[in-house]
Parts: C-alpha cells; sequence; structure tokens
C-alpha cells in the first residue's frame, strides 16, 4: 500500500486489479482485455513463488528462533513489526464490520479512505488486534511457509469478499488453472473452458476471481517475508542457503480453558484450510435433534416448562412493540393474543423436530455413502452419482432449516424486551416486522451497534455482501467480548441465533469439500421425496395454525415443582398437570380432524423414541415416618408413569402417511425398536463416583422434594454444570449463541448431548435443572442413584 497517498484521493488504491466505489459496494476486479489479464497473472505468479520459496527456507533454518523471538515480546513491540510491514494495517477484528458500523453511523454521508476500506474487504484477518496476539502471526507463518499456495485458494477466494466483475466475451472464454499447480508458470495459467474433464473444468476459477486469490496471497507472502525480516533484524537472510536446515518446531497448541467455536473461527484463516468432517456434522446434527424431540416432549410432561416457553414466546411477539404513544397492540393479554402465541411455540417444535430428523438422517446417509466410495476418491474423480445427490440433498435442507430461525429472528428480535423500546410500530401495522418498523433508538448507543449487525444478518442483500458465516461469527464475537451488547440479547433470541449459526457452520464445513461441493452447489436440486418433509411441516402449519387453543395463558399453569410437597403443593401441580393434558388433548383431536392421525402418530417418523411415557403427580398422601433420609423418596410418593400412544399401533402402522409416504428403513427400525421408559428404566447404569463439588450439582438434577424436609433448592451456576460434567468425562465446547455441546471423551456413553446457557444470567433455575435431569436420564438412564461421592 502506497503510505503517502491521500486519504481524499478516490483513485488511492492499494490494489492493482481491483476499483473501490464508496458507500457499502465491494471491491469489483476489472480486467482490461485478455492480455492485460495474462500479464497480470504471469507477474503475481512469479512474485508468490519467489516470496514462497524465500519464506520456506527461512522457516526452515530460523522457525524456532522466529517463535522464541515473537513470543517474548510485549505488544507494542509486536504491533511496531506488523505497521511496519503492512503499513496502515486495520485495527479491530473483521474490520469490514466496523466499516459497516461507520458507515451506518455516518449514514453515508461522508465517504470513507476507499483503499483502507477495499483492504477490510480484501484481507479482513490481516489485522492489528488478531494479529498482535501471541500465536496467531506464528501460525500464519507456518501454515503458508511449509505448505505450496495452491492449498489456500479456496479458502483465500472465501475468505476475500468481493463483487462479480462484467468480463469481456474474450476472457470469458477461459478458466484459471490454480488448484494442483506448483510453479510460476502454470499457477495462474489460463486453459479454455473445455479443456479437461468435468472435474478438472471444476477446479479452474473464472478469470476475475483467479486474479484476486492470485493478489491476495501475493501480499500476504510480501508481508510475512517482511515479518521474518524485522523479526531476526540482526540476521543476513539475503545469505539464508548457508545455514543448514533444522527440525520443525512443535507445533503450537491452543491454551483455551474450553474449546469454543468462536476462538477456532478466529484462528481458522491462519491455518490450513480444514477438511470435510462428517462425523462432527453428525455428533452436530444428532445432538440437535435430541433436543428439539426432548422439547416436545418436555412442552407436553412439565406445566412448567410449558408456561416459560409460552412466556418467552408472548415476550417476543411483534404485538409487544410499542406504538407512538409507547402502548403495545391492543390484542395482547387477550385469549386470541395466547392463541397466537400458542400456535407459534407449537409449529415451531414440530417443524424443529421434523426438519432436525429429516437433516440428522440425511448426513448419516451422506457418511456411509462417502465411507463406501472414499477408497477410490480422489481430485481428479467424479463423486458417485447417488452420494453427490445425497450431498445435494443435505446442503438442500441444512439451507431450508437456516430459513426457519431467521424468519422468526425478523419478528423477534425487534420485539424482545432489551430491543422494543428503540422500535416504533405503525398503529395500522397488524404484522409488525424488522422492515416495516421506525427505528428510535440512538447511533451512539450500544443498542444500535447490536441492531445493525442483526439487521445484517436478516437483510439478504447485506448476507450475500458480507457472507452469514462472517457475519455470524461477528454477531458471536461481540455476545463473548462485550457485556453491554451481550445483556441486549434476550434468551429467546439467544437460542435462535444459535440454531441458525449452527446452520451457518454446517453449510460451511460442507464447503469444505472440495472440487465436489462446486460440482453439486452449480446444479438444479431436484428433490424426489421433499414432498415428504415439506408436507409435514406445512401439515403441522395448517393444523396448529386453526386450532382455538383455549387456556394457553401461561397463569394456568403454575407449578410448584420446586416447593416442598404438602397438600396445597401436590394439588396444585395436578391441576396444572390437568389442564396441560387438556390443552394437549384438544390440539391432538383438532390435529385428528384434519389429518386422521393424532399428532404423535402422524410424526412417529421423526421421532428416536417416539414410544415414551410421561410422569404425573400422584394424590396427595399423608406421609409416614419411612426412615428415609430427606434427599431420599419412599416408593409410595414416587411419580406415576403416563403412556401417551400405550402399546406400538398397528392399526398405525399399516397405514400410509397423507401423502403416502413410505417410512423408510432407519425409520421402521426405530419404530420396531422403540423400547418404553419402563424397558429402559431396568437396564443397568453403572454408578458414577464424583466429588462433593460435583454432587451437589447433580443431586439437584435429579432431586424430587419431599414431604419431609424444607430445602430452598435455588439455582445452579453455569460454570458449576460446566464442572460438574467435564468431570464425569465429557469434552465440553461452546458453540454459537447459548448453545454448548457434550461430548463423551473418558465416560462410557454413545451419544453427544447439547444444552442451552441461560442468558443474560449464568444461573439454571430449578425447574431448566430438572429439565436437564430428564434429558439426562433419557439420553443415558442417569438418576439420582446413579451418582455417589468419593
Amino acid at each position: 500500500m502506497d503510505s503517502s497517498a491521500s486519504e481524499d484521493d478516490d483513485n488511492c488504491l492499494s490494489c492493482r486489479i481491483c476499483r473501490f466505489q464508496g458507500g457499502l459496494d465491494l471491491p469489483i476486479p476489472t480486467i482490461a482485455d485478455l492480455d492485460d489479464l495474462r500479464t497480470q497473472a504471469q507477474a503475481f505468479s512469479i512474485s508468490i513463488f519467489r516470496h514462497w520459496v524465500f519464506l520456506n527456507k527461512i522457516l526452515k533454518r530460523f522457525e524456532g528462533q522466529i517463535q522464541k523471538r515473537w513470543t517474548k515480546r510485549n505488544n507494542s513491540q509486536r504491533l511496531s513489526v506488523l505497521l511496519q510491514a503492512w503499513p496502515h494495517m486495520s485495527a479491530t477484528h473483521r474490520p469490514e464490520f466496523a466499516t459497516l458500523r461507520k458507515i451506518s453511523l455516518n449514514n453515508n454521508k461522508q465517504r470513507p479512505n476507499q483503499a483502507r476500506e477495499k483492504e477490510a474487504y480484501l484481507w479482513p484477518y490481516i489485522n492489528q488486534e488478531d494479529l498482535v496476539q501471541s500465536h496467531n502471526l506464528l501460525i500464519f507463518l507456518n501454515s503458508r511457509g511449509r505448505h505450496p499456495p495452491d492449498k489456500f485458494v479456496f479458502g483465500d477466494e472465501h475468505q476475500a469478499t468481493a463483487d462479480r466483475p462484467c468480463g469481456s466475451s474474450e476472457v470469458d472464454k477461459y478458466k484459471m488453472s490454480l488448484h494442483g499447480q506448483r510453479s510460476p508458470k502454470t499457477y495462474g495459467l489460463l486453459v479454455s473452458r473445455e479443456v479437461g474433464d468435468r472435474i478438472q473444468q471444476q477446479l479452474r476459477m473464472e478469470p476475475a476471481a483467479g486474479l484476486q486469490v492470485l493478489e491476495v496471497q501475493e501480499r500476504i507472502l510480501d508481508f510475512l517475508v517482511k515479518c521474518c525480516r524485522l523479526i531476526l533484524h540482526d540476521m543476513n537472510l539475503d545469505q539464508v542457503d548457508l545455514t543448514e536446515t533444522k527440525p520443525a518446531p512443535p507445533q503450537i497448541k491452543s491454551t483455551l480453558p474450553v474449546h469454543t467455536v468462536t476462538a477456532m473461527a478466529q484462528i481458522a484463516p491462519y491455518r490450513l484450510p480444514q477438511r470435510l468432517d462428517m462425523n462432527r456434522l453428525r455428533v452436530l446434527i444428532s445432538a440437535r435433534r435430541e433436543e428439539a424431540e426432548e422439547h416436545v416432549w418436555a412442552l407436553r410432561e412439565d406445566p412448567g416448562y410449558f408456561a416459560q416457553t409460552m412466556r418467552d414466546w408472548s415476550e417476543h411477539s411483534p404485538f409487544m412493540i410499542p406504538d407512538k404513544f409507547k402502548r403495545p397492540h391492543s390484542m395482547v393479554g387477550e385469549p386470541v393474543f395466547w392463541d397466537k402465541v400458542a400456535t407459534n411455540m407449537i409449529f415451531h417444535a414440530y417443524s424443529s423436530l421434523v426438519l432436525y430428523a429429516t437433516a440428522d438422517e440425511t448426513v448419516t446417509l451422506a457418511q456411509e455413502k462417502l465411507d463406501s466410495c472414499r477408497h477410490r476418491l480422489d481430485l481428479s474423480s467424479s463423486l458417485p452419482p447417488e452420494v453427490e445427490k445425497v450431498f445435494q440433498r443435505l446442503d438442500h435442507i441444512v439451507q431450508v432449516v437456516a430459513d426457519e430461525p431467521l424468519g422468526e429472528l425478523m419478528l423477534g428480535f425487534p420485539a424482545s424486551p432489551p430491543m422494543r423500546y428503540g422500535y416504533e410500530r405503525a398503529a395500522c401495522d397488524s404484522s409488525p416486522s424488522f422492515n416495516t418498523l421506525n427505528v428510535k433508538m440512538g447511533r451512539l448507543s450500544a443498542a444500535w451497534r447490536v441492531q445493525v449487525l442483526f439487521r445484517t444478518l436478516l437483510s439478504p442483500e447485506q448476507q450475500k455482501k458480507h457472507g452469514l458465516n462472517n457475519t455470524v461469527e461477528e454477531i458471536q464475537r461481540m455476545l463473548d467480548e462485550h457485556s453491554k451488547d451481550s445483556d441486549l440479547i434476550s434468551s429467546w433470541v439467544s437460542d435462535r441465533f444459535s440454531d441458525l449459526a449452527l446452520m451457518s457452520e454446517i453449510r460451511r464445513q460442507l464447503g469444505l469439500f472440495q472440487p465436489w461441493c462446486t460440482a453439486w452447489r452449480s446444479k438444479c436440486f431436484i428433490e424426489d421425496d421433499a414432498p415428504y418433509f415439506f408436507s409435514m411441516v406445512e401439515c403441522v402449519h395448517d393444523f396448529t395454525t386453526c386450532a382455538a387453543l383455549d387456556a394457553a395463558n401461561p397463569a394456568f399453569y403454575g407449578y410448584p415443582s420446586d416447593k416442598r410437597r404438602t397438600r396445597e403443593t401436590v394439588d396444585q401441580m395436578r391441576l396444572a398437570e390437568k389442564r396441560l393434558d387438556k390443552f394437549w388433548a384438544k390440539l391432538d383431536n383438532h390435529c385428528e380432524a384434519h389429518t386422521s392421525y393424532p399428532v404423535l402418530h402422524l410424526l412417529m417418523d421423526f421421532f428416536n423414541d417416539w414410544n415414551r411415557k410421561i410422569h404425573r403427580t400422584k394424590r396427595w398422601v399423608e406421609p409416614k415416618d419411612s426412615g428415609c433420609r430427606p434427599s431420599q423418596q419412599p416408593e409410595d410418593d414416587k411419580d406415576e408413569e403416563i403412556e401417551l400412544l400405550g402399546n406400538t399401533p398397528q392399526k398405525f402402522k399399516a397405514k400410509t402417511r397423507p401423502d403416502g409416504h413410505t417410512p423408510s428403513p432407519m425409520q421402521e427400525s426405530r419404530r420396531d425398536s422403540a423400547t418404553s421408559t419402563e424397558e429402559k428404566d431396568h437396564t443397568e447404569v453403572q454408578k458414577i463416583k464424583v466429588n462433593k463439588r460435583a454432587f451437589k450439582v447433580f443431586a439437584t438434577m435429579f432431586h424430587v422434594p419431599s414431604a419431609n424436609e424444607q430445602q430452598n433448592t435455588g439455582e445452579v451456576a453455569w460454570s458449576e454444570f460446566l464442572y460438574s460434567m467435564k468431570m464425569i468425562g465429557f469434552s465440553v465446547e461452546k458453540l454459537y449463541g447459548s448453545s454448548w455441546q457434550f461430548t463423551p471423551d473418558t465416560i462410557d456413553v454413545q451419544r453427544s448431548i447439547q444444552f442451552h446457557e441461560p442468558h443474560p444470567r449464568a444461573k439454571i433455575w430449578y425447574w431448566l435443572m430438572k429439565n436437564f435431569g430428564r434429558r439426562l436420564h433419557r439420553a443415558y438412564g442417569w438418576t439420582g442413584e446413579t451418582f455417589e461421592v468419593k
């Protein structure tokens, strides 16, 4: 970059092949003609390999010394090196989003410096905040200096955000060859589009995009060589060939106490690009499917959980947004309002189950198909048609699932309690959403920064410019590092964001499966059985939106399960359970009238465990002195278990679905192998020994208040829950939003599980701890008797 260039000069560009128009425009590669393209590509290619060979020689001899010197320097010394090697380097992480905030704040009245703005889009990971840290530059040097440039082609194209140029007809006859090329003569070579087989054609890049990758790589390698010269300032690196090579130093390992997706995303641009990890995708989707299924059962079983979920959905109804008189919609609080809230909540619960179950089965099938052909798969061969179709279907389903939380956030984010008073609803607006509201918040407030990022997330145009995954990572970073901004995100919004971020991460992972991902995404998707899961979602939507659900007000479901068992508390619990059963019976009858099936039978193909019992409180019986400890409960006091479906309904198995769908072998296997809760309870579970600190957490989770104790169970800190799960043998990973993944490490269980961290207070209420306990019991068969103090 020319440091002497004037900031007011519109033609001041740090890049030789891009023009940059002010405002929110993206860099657009420009090519004069075919000869100009060849000349620039050849010049970049020669420069890239000259820098790379020199950097490789330095690292083979002095990488250990570079690491020692860099880690010993303080931040100001590191920053001095970085700014000498890259003058005017962007100051913040993801500088293109800092640019967006600045433009929004100035309302586009003042054009920013174009050279700086273009650098933010093409080299977003070249910034002071990230590179001044102790390990990132060292990882960057190692990956770029010890691996040839073609290994980074797809990653450099993905990381750099640029617009599509209008090429000439002469240039459009060619594509650029980069992948697999290891010499300056062939790296960036222009080849006719028709030359080679289908895979070779897909591996090549469009000329403008290829030229952009060449420039990005040339600038990066030049920067890294300059860094080495500055760090090893007392050595004559021009005579590097006279020094003997040394063994590579140990790989730099993460020092984070908890593995987080945010930290991995921050390091990813500096590492060698990842490969597709199908097992990880399967674990993530399977755990989210289990969570969706448990959510459905908890809504049916637990009046307290049902009431709290209703309150969350009601607080995020767009009718809660005030008008110019600071009043919510007149409908709020009326029976029709609670009907709308209940139908939205129920539709979300069942549609999520259908979609995540479909995604889970598809990713399982994709992994099986890929394993069957992996031994004969290489970069020069195409995926077998049946395998490509499964991956294309998985990619499509992931996109469909991502659309659900996007739509919910469009309505629910501006209505959330921390944000709603920054918006104004028109009195005549019967369906307010993000795009129809007036923004009333101050532009210097934390709320303004939050709403700008969420507006970027929910805008298709901004998504195209910044990328969904990049926007998700920026929002997650805001949640992790800025408490004032994080406090403006409600738990409901955080949960929806978690789902969207999960799908974004899965789609990003599928994009790593190159060149085959490019092949299936370039084709038009034709789904043979898409009508099945789409029709199930539409069917759920039809019978929920048409239902008149009386008594949906959460005030009817007071459920004092955390109180000491007395006649009054037991009667109150039984009344709430009776009202909840009546509510679901009415919904089931309405569904059966529309589809000839009760809800659970209609959707039985999407449950992992559809033949399940629910717990109901027994009638009050005056307690006797049983000699039990306060934490124990006499056998006679234990809750009842009620089967919702009874035995396997053969008459329903004989029928087909409303659309004539025949269950898949995987679905039939689940139906036939379904076991009741009673059979699972008789399965012997190995005892788990824990210390007193962890035992207190599990005792609260599986605790049932008895008539003989007066104990305020209170709440449990989230950090204590994490500690307890790590102690018994789970590895803990912080995903996006409020979601955490718990994967078996040293503990002998088969499946992973996900839980959501309470937000904004990291305290788990008793009713939520009981829900955690139910999920652990159904996943692993654990009870309060499973855990013993060492």
